[in-house]
């Protein structure tokens, strides 16, 4: 986490530990959502949170134990394999001494406006963990997947499968949380939940909005 002045941003966090808690998986932060003077962070409950009970308004802490804000909401996670998860999302209300930056690295400041489900062939790109730009293409525009997580893994159907460009991966460990984008628009289309060879999948912006406002 840095200081105001040195403002932070999608893809700029490390492993997050919330008060009370086990430490969520580390991944990146995909969006920065401003509401007036109030800034707002979203990621995958999995890297905010942990597939453990949460409280709203529980404080979140980097890695160094500095803090960044408190828990707003999240979906709840369960490590069972017979529950069939169709979001992965959590919010956090950054503290106001903590600056934030909304544009990503690479791409800019991505529109978020109407969302849609991407059709297949859709060319996507996310900025993944560690600043690197990464490039696929829509595969299967509604799947499911199975997604390990720390102690254990969770089963989703709803998600969107994206294969990677030039045959590598669209994801690797880490990326979790990333804001996918369509390439051609910057419009905001998914946040990065996991992976599984060459097939990485993303919740759709659409689900995840009506699941978690704001």
């Amino acid at each position: 986490m840095k200081e105001r002045g040195e403002s932070f941003g999608p893809a700029a966090i490390a492993p997050v530990v919330v008060a009370g808690g086990d430490a969520g998986a580390g991944g990146c932060l995909g969006a920065v959502v401003l509401r007036g003077a109030a800034a707002f962070v979203r990621s995958n409950a999995h890297v905010l949170a942990g597939p453990e009970p949460v409280d709203a308004g529980a404080t979140l802490y980097d890695a160094e134990r500095r803090p960044l804000g408190t828990l707003h909401a999240h979906t709840p996670l369960l490590l069972d394999p017979e529950h069939v998860h169709r979001h992965d999302l959590a919010v956090f209300r950054v503290s106001p001494e903590v600056a934030v930056d909304p544009a990503i690295p690479g791409l800019g400041v991505p529109e978020l406006g109407i969302f849609e489900r991407p059709p297949k062939g859709t060319a996507v790109t996310c900025l993944g963990r560690g600043g690197v730009l990464r490039h696929g293409h829509v595969v299967e525009p509604e799947c499911g997947m199975w997604v390990d997580v720390p102690r254990g893994g969770l089963r989703f159907e709803g998600l969107v499968a994206v294969a990677g460009a030039d045959g590598a991966p669209f994801s690797v460990p880490g990326d979790s949380g990333a804001l996918v984008v369509a390439a051609a628009s910057r419009r905001a289309l998914g946040l990065l939940v996991g992976g599984e060879g060459d097939v990485s999948v993303m919740c759709p912006l659409d689900l995840a909005l009506l699941a978690l406002p704001p």
